[in-house]
């Protein structure tokens, strides 16, 4: 009876080990693993919202006359109209500040000075998606800033997925920049950004 007790437990350790084993395998290099598992894994919401539907709406933007006056509105603001019309496919998400201290993390520049940053990010971390909003001071090379973000940032910091290079959205407006990572809909979340210019 012992006997069959230890190998029962080799047994269940094998098993465990090839579990582990086609876990870090499926983790590889293939880029485009990422678009997939986001399109399965998504809980649909914007950071107040928790509908499920995954299904992807036929505008690219929402639809909105509201005018807006970038200025005077918040980073985590923004980060409200980037998302807005986007129940259908956005991630939860999460607000974090960025500081100095874990703007590498976020943008890949460390101690990077702005004015006010936040990063919005998908809660779950198998998810790869980052909307990263900055606002510098008056005088800041803002085209160096975003050329320096493009070239510096991480689009596969996630577990497992990541984002194609030509889906890294950086672009301003005034002295605030956007940084998009999204492999499926970061174009309909610039176009709720660049909303905010008219």
């Amino acid at each position: 009876m012992q006997n069959q007790e230890i190998k029962m437990k080799k047994f269940a350790v094998i098993i465990l080990a090839l579990a582990l084993a086609l876990g870090m395998t499926s983790c590889g290099n293939n880029k485009n693993d990422a678009a997939d598992t986001t399109a399965e894994t998504t809980t649909a919401a914007t950071t107040a919202d928790t509908t499920t539907d995954t299904t992807a709406p036929e505008t690219t933007a929402a639809e909105d006359d509201t005018v807006y006056n970038i200025d005077e509105m918040s980073c985590e603001d923004i980060v409200g109209v980037i998302y807005k019309g986007s129940d259908e496919y956005a991630p939860m998400t999460g607000i974090t500040e960025i500081t100095p201290d874990n703007s590498e993390y976020y943008v890949g520049i460390a101690n990077l000075e702005t004015e006010q940053a936040v990063a919005s990010e998908a809660m779950i971390s198998s998810i790869a998606h980052s909307i990263v909003v900055m606002r510098f001071a008056e005088g800041t090379d803002i085209d160096a800033m975003k050329t320096d973000i493009k070239a510096k940032v991480n689009p596969r910091k996630w577990i497992c997925v990541g984002v194609d290079d030509d889906k890294v959205i950086v672009d301003s407006i005034g002295n605030v920049v956007v940084l998009i990572l999204d492999q499926e809909y970061g174009e309909n979340y610039h176009a709720n950004f660049l909303k905010l210019a008219k």
